[in-house]
C-alpha cells in the first residue's frame, strides 16, 4: 500500500509549509503532491516549489502504485540548478558518461540546448566535469531525471580513474585557475612595488624636510639663547617683558623639533611596513609561480578566440582588468555582447552613468545588470582601483559563488 510522504513546500526558495499527502500522477506524468486545491510538482528529494507550474486536483489522480525509485539525491552522478533562467544539469564523470546521458534524453524527447565542459564550482568549492542546459519550458522534474536517468550503465567515476578526456579537461581547468591566481599575484606584485617606489620617494623628501628643519631650529634657538643671556647680563628691568617673550618663542621652537623628530620617526615606521608587506607580495609571488600548473590542452579554435578577445579588450579598455574567468564566462555563455561592450565603454567614459548598485556586504563593489543574449540575467560587478577598474562577469545562476569571493578581495 502507497503511504503518505511528507514534503516541504516552498516559495521564492523559502520553506513556507510542510504537509504528509499521497503522491499524485500529474497529467504529464510527473509526481506532484496537493496542496490547497492546487497539485504542484516535486522540485527535489521532499520538496515542492509553490512558484512554478500546478495543475488542479482533478486532473492529478492519486498514484495507486509504489513509486519506483525513491526521491533521494545522494551519491548520484549528476545534480541539477535551477536557480537562473536555464536549468543546468551538471555531471562528474567520464565523457562517455556524458554521451549516454544525452542519448537517454534523445530517446525520451527533452531539447538539449547546449553542452560540454563545465568551468563552474560547485557548493563544496570543486569543480563540476561536464554541463547540460536544458529549455525551462520543457525542462523535466527531478523526480523525473531520476527515472530516465537511473538506467544509465557507468557509475560515478573516482578523479583519478577517469579517461584520458575527462583528465585532459581537469587538467586545463586547474592550468587556467592557476594562470590566473599567478597574474593577479603578479599584477598585485606590481601594484605593491609601485606604491613602494612612491612611498620611498615621499620618505625621502620627508626625511629631507625634517633635516632641514632640525638644522634651522637649532641655529635659531643658539641665536634665542645667545640673546638670552645678553638680556640678563644687562639686567634691566624694562626688558623683563622680551625676557618672557624669548623664552616662549624658544619653548615654541623646541616644541616644533619634538614635532619633526615624531613625524620622522613615523616616516621610518611607514618604510619598515612597506617593505614588510613588498618581501609578503615576492614570497607570495614565488608560492603561486612554484606551483605545479600541468600542461595546458586547450583546442586551436578556443585559444585563439581567448587570445584575440583578451587582445582586443586590452587594446580598448587597457584600463579594465578582467578577474575569476569572466574571459572564459563572456567566451561560453555571452551570445550577445553589444550590451556588455557599451556598459564596459561607459565604465571607462562615465562611470556615474553605469547606474550600478551596492552589492551587500561587499567593500566597494558595485552591481549592474546586462543581457547575455539568451533571455538570462547577465550579472557585471566592478570596483574601482588605483589604475583602473576590476571587472567580473558572470551571471545570477552563480551569484551565491561570486558573492562569496567578492568578499575576500
Amino acid at each position: 500500500m502507497l503511504h503518505a510522504i511528507e514534503v516541504l513546500l516552498e516559495r521564492e526558495g523559502q520553506v513556507v509549509d510542510k504537509v504528509e499527502r499521497l503522491p499524485r500522477r500529474m497529467p504529464d506524468g510527473s509526481i506532484g503532491v496537493e496542496y490547497m486545491g492546487l497539485v504542484y510538482p516535486f522540485a527535489r528529494a521532499g520538496r515542492a516549489s509553490l512558484d512554478g507550474r500546478w495543475c488542479y486536483s482533478s486532473e492529478a489522480p492519486i498514484c495507486l502504485d509504489e513509486l519506483d525509485e525513491p526521491l533521494d539525491d545522494d551519491k548520484r552522478f549528476w545534480t541539477i540548478d535551477r536557480s537562473g533562467t536555464r536549468p543546468y544539469i551538471f555531471i562528474n564523470g567520464s565523457e562517455a558518461l556524458l554521451g549516454e546521458t544525452l542519448s537517454s534524453f534523445a530517446r525520451a524527447k527533452i531539447p538539449v540546448e547546449h553542452h560540454g565542459p563545465s568551468f563552474r564550482e560547485s557548493e563544496s568549492g570543486l569543480l563540476h566535469d561536464w554541463f547540460v542546459r536544458l529549455e525551462p519550458a520543457t525542462a523535466p522534474s527531478d523526480w523525473e531525471l531520476a527515472q530516465l536517468l537511473a538506467e544509465v550503465s557507468e557509475p560515478l567515476v573516482n578523479s583519478d580513474t577517469g579517461s584520458p578526456d575527462l583528465m585532459i579537461a581537469r587538467l586545463r581547468r586547474d592550468h587556467d585557475r592557476l594562470a590566473t591566481k599567478l597574474i593577479a599575484a603578479e599584477r598585485e606584485l606590481a601594484d605593491t612595488l609601485s606604491n613602494a617606489d612612491a612611498n620611498e620617494a615621499e620618505l625621502a623628501r620627508t626625511r629631507d624636510e625634517a633635516a632641514r628643519n632640525e638644522r634651522r631650529l637649532e641655529t635659531e634657538a643658539a641665536f634665542l639663547r645667545a640673546g638670552l643671556e645678553a638680556v640678563r647680563s644687562r639686567g634691566a628691568a624694562d626688558d623683563a617683558d622680551a625676557l618672557r617673550d624669548l623664552r616662549i618663542r624658544i619653548d615654541s621652537l623646541s616644541s616644533d623639533r619634538d614635532d619633526a623628530l615624531v613625524a620622522w620617526t613615523r616616516a621610518e615606521e611607514a618604510a619598515a611596513q612597506l617593505r614588510l608587506r613588498l618581501e609578503a607580495a615576492q614570497a607570495e609571488l614565488a608560492e603561486v609561480a612554484a606551483r605545479p600548473s600541468g600542461p595546458t590542452f586547450t583546442s586551436k579554435r578556443q585559444g585563439r578566440a581567448d587570445a584575440e578577445l583578451q587582445t582586443v579588450m586590452k587594446a580598448l579598455l587597457p584600463s579594465i582588468a578582467f578577474v575569476r574567468g569572466s574571459i572564459d564566462f563572456i567566451l561560453t555563455e555571452v551570445e550577445d555582447r553589444r550590451d556588455l561592450y557599451g556598459k564596459l565603454r561607459l565604465l571607462v567614459d562615465n562611470p556615474v552613468s553605469v547606474g550600478g548598485k551596492r552589492v551587500h556586504a561587499v567593500d566597494g563593489w558595485l552591481e549592474v545588470h546586462m543581457s547575455t543574449g539568451r533571455g538570462r540575467d547577465g550579472r557585471l560587478y566592478y570596483k574601482k582601483r588605483e589604475h583602473g577598474w576590476s571587472v567580473l562577469v558572470s551571471d545570477k545562476a552563480a551569484q551565491a559563488n561570486d558573492f562569496q569571493w567578492l568578499k575576500t578581495q
